[in-house]
């Protein structure tokens, strides 16, 4: 199965990435930061830099997948209810 894991680059991210690919997923990471340098480097993982907020981009990026791990948020929103609302 492919799995989309958003905020991939975060704390929570990282983990489950790492626990889809041991269970032999393959594993579409996204996040809107770049990538880092403890990244899984294996043939079964991928990791784009998107920004989840543009629609269509999102669309193109998510094709193909079956199914998504949502984690992408803000970490410590100035203004959590329109920030998250927006988002």
């Amino acid at each position: 199965m492919k799995i989309a894991v958003t905020g991939c680059n975060g704390l929570v991210g990282r983990r489950v990435v790492i626990c889809a690919l041991a269970q032999g997923h393959v594993v579409l990471g996204i996040d809107y930061t770049p990538a880092t340098k403890d990244q899984p480097s294996c043939a079964d993982y991928t990791f784009v830099q998107a920004d989840l907020r543009d629609f269509d981009g999102a669309l193109r990026v998510l094709a193909g997948c079956d199914g998504v791990v949502h984690l992408a948020a803000y970490r410590d929103p100035t203004d959590y209810l329109v920030k998250s609302h927006n988002a």
